[in-house]
C-alpha cells in the first residue's frame, strides 16, 4: 500500500476501519495500534526477549510505561506540536496533567536506570524511543540530559544500527525519505519497522505487515533474524 489513498480503500479498511497504521494479520486475528502489536509480538516470540514473561510481577512494570507512553506522553506531545489551547481549568480532566508532568515524570524514570524497566532494553522502551524521536526531530519536545542519555544508548545498539541500514535501504526503494527522523510531513516512522526487522523477522507468517506508524507495506520484512542486543 502507499501512504494516502490506499489507506481508505474499501481492501483496506476491511482491514483497518479507521484508515490508519500500523495493522497486522496473523492468521485470521487483525491486530492494529502500535502498543497492541509490539506487545502480542512479544507473547507470541518469548525468545526476542523483548518483554517480561506471563505471570512475571515485572510485567506490570512493563504494562504501566507502555500505556503511560501512548497515553499520556503522546498526548502531552501532540499538544505541544500542534499547539492546543489548553485552558488551565481544563487540566484537572486531562490524563497527563501537562508536558512538564510528563516530561518530569519520565526524566525521573531515565535517571535512574538505562532503560525504563532496568538494565535490559525492553519493546516498551521502542515504543518511547520512537516517539521521543519524532518529537525531537519535530521540535515539539527539547530533551533533558537523561533522555539524550537514553536515546544515545538506544541508538548505540547493533540491532538499531541494523534496523536503520535495514529501513533506508527499503524506504529509498518506495521512494521515501531515507533519514530515521523524518520531516514530519513526510508521514514516514520506521520504528515499527525496526522491531520487526531487529526482534522477530523469520519467525512471522504475517500476511500484512506495517512499517511503522504511517508507512504500510507488505513487503518490508528483512529476510535476517537480528536478535542481537
Amino acid at each position: 500500500l502507499n501512504f494516502g489513498d490506499d489507506l481508505h480503500s474499501p481492501e483496506y479498511l476491511a482491514i483497518n476501519p479507521m484508515g490508519k497504521l500500523p495493522a497486522l494479520k496473523y492468521g485470521d486475528t487483525v491486530i492494529t495500534e502500535t502498543a497492541a502489536i509490539i506487545t502480542f509480538l512479544a507473547v507470541v516470540f518469548p525468545r526476542a526477549k523483548v518483554a517480561p514473561v506471563l505471570g512475571d510481577v515485572k510485567r506490570g512494570e512493563y504494562y504501566r510505561w507502555l500505556f503511560y507512553t501512548v497515553n499520556s506522553v503522546e498526548a502531552a506531545l501532540m499538544e505541544v506540536a500542534f499547539q492546543f489551547p489548553i485552558q488551565p481549568a481544563m487540566r484537572k480532566t486531562l490524563g497527563y496533567g501537562s508536558m512538564e508532568r510528563v516530561i518530569d515524570t519520565l526524566d525521573g524514570q531515565l535517571r535512574q536506570q538505562p532503560y525504563l524497566l532496568g538494565e535490559q532494553f525492553q519493546s516498551c522502551d521502542l515504543v518511547l524511543a520512537g516517539l521521543l524521536m519524532f518529537a525531537i526531530s519535530s521540535k515539539a519536545l527539547t530533551p533533558t540530559d537523561a533522555m539524550q542519555a537514553y536515546l544515545a544508548r538506544i541508538s548505540a545498539r547493533s540491532a538499531f544500527q541494523k534496523m536503520n541500514e535495514i529501513s533506508a535501504a527499503q524506504l529509498t526503494q518506495l521512494g521515501a525519505s531515507t533519514r530515521y527522523f523524518p520531516p514530519r510531513q513526510t508521514g514516514v516512522c520506521p520504528s515499527m519497522l525496526g522491531f520487526v526487522n531487529t526482534c522477530f523477522t523469520r519467525l512471522l507468517p504475517f500476511k500484512t505487515i506495517s512499517a511503522g506508524r504511517f508507512l504500510f507495506t507488505g513487503r518490508l520484512l528483512s529476510k535476517n533474524a537480528l536478535t542481537s542486543p
